[in-house]
C-alpha cells in the first residue's frame, strides 16, 4: 500500500467507483465561490488529479493528504497543479497536525476510511475540519469484501499467522450503514444518509487481479520476500475456493463482486 507505481497500475476499480459516485452525487452538493476542499487518502494522486479534480468548480483549491509519505512524496513529484496541493496526515490521529480546523468547504474520501480502525476519531477529525455548512462524500468497502475476508482467513492460518498475527486492519461491524450513521449523528452531523451500493468489477486477467492483491494487501509487508509470492497465490486460491472470482464467458475476463457504503451527510451552521 506504499508503492505508487503498483497502486497506479492496479486501481481501475478505485477509480471506476470513485468516477460513478461522484458523477451520480456531486451535482446534488451545494456550491458556493471559492471553496477549499479536502481528499481524504488519495495515495498516488491520480484519483485526485483526473478524476475529482476536473469535477470541480473552476474557483476551487484541493488539498489531498494520505497517511503514506511515498505517496506523498510521488504526489509532490508528478502532480503539477497550482489548485492542487499535497501533505501528510494520519486521519485518525487525536491531533491534526497537518492540516487546518474548519478550513474545508468539502471533504471527499475514496477507497480509505476502511482501512482504519478509530472511525470516531476519524470522524470527529473529518467534523472539525470542516466549516460550518460544509458536506462530506465519503466512500468505502464492507467487512464482506471477498478480498477482505480472504486476507483475515489467511491470518489465522497457521502458515501466515506466525508473520501477522499481531497486526489488524480493517473494522468489524454487522450493519455497515447503522454503525457509520450513529457515529456521525454522535458527532454532530446532520443531513445524514449512510447506504449500501452493489458493485462489480472486471478484470482482464489473473495478473491484473495479482497485481491488485500486491498493491493493497497490508499484511504482504510482514511476509518474508521468499514467501510473498506463494502467500499471494494462497489468497488467488482462497478467492477461487469461495466462489469469489467468476469467470465471464462472454468478455472472457474474471468478475469480483462487492459491496461499497456510501456516506453523505453536513455540519451545521453556527
Amino acid at each position: 500500500m506504499d508503492n505508487p507505481l503498483i497502486y497506479i497500475c492496479s486501481n481501475s476499480l478505485q477509480k471506476k467507483d470513485a468516477t460513478d459516485l461522484l458523477k451520480e452525487r456531486i451535482g446534488f452538493l451545494e456550491w458556493t465561490t471559492g471553496e477549499r476542499i479536502l481528499d481524504i487518502g488519495c495515495g498516488p494522486g491520480d484519483v485526485t488529479s483526473t478524476v475529482l479534480f476536473p469535477l470541480l468548480p473552476k474557483d476551487t483549491t484541493l488539498v489531498a493528504c494520505d497517511i503514506s509519505e511515498e505517496m506523498i512524496k510521488y504526489c509532490s513529484k508528478f502532480i503539477k497543479n497550482d489548485r492542487i496541493s499535497f501533505k501528510t496526515q494520519d486521519i485518525q490521529q487525536k491531533e491534526i497536525t497537518n492540516l487546518q480546523v474548519e478550513s474545508f468547504n468539502k471533504i471527499f474520501s475514496f477507497y480509505c476510511l476502511h482501512w482504519i480502525s478509530d472511525h470516531r476519531q476519524a470522524m470527529q477529525n473529518i467534523y472539525s475540519l470542516l466549516k460550518p455548512g460544509g458536506e462530506i462524500l465519503l466512500m468505502f468497502i464492507t467487512p464482506d469484501n471477498p478480498v477482505i475476508m480472504t486476507m483475515n482467513k489467511l491470518k489465522d492460518l497457521d502458515k501466515w499467522s506466525k508473520f501477522i498475527k499481531d497486526q489488524q486492519w480493517f473494522y468489524k461491524c454487522d450493519d455497515p450503514p447503522s454503525f457509520f450513521h450513529d457515529i456521525l449523528k454522535d458527532v454532530g452531523f446532520h443531513n445524514i444518509n449512510c447506504y449500501l451500493q452493489k458493485k462489480n468489477h472486471h478484470y482482464p486477467s489473473l495478473e491484473a487481479l495479482t497485481t491488485l492483491l500486491k498493491a493493497i494487501n497490508p499484511y504482504l509487508r510482514y511476509i518474508p520476500d521468499e514467501l510473498k509470492s506463494e502467500y499471494i497465490q494462497d489468497m488467488i486460491d482462497l478467492l477461487k475456493q469461495g466462489g469469489f472470482v467468476k469467470y465471464d464467458t462472454v468478455n472472457e475476463d474474471l468478475i469480483i463482486e462487492y459491496n461499497i457504503i456510501v456516506a453523505v451527510a453536513q455540519k451545521l451552521e453556527k
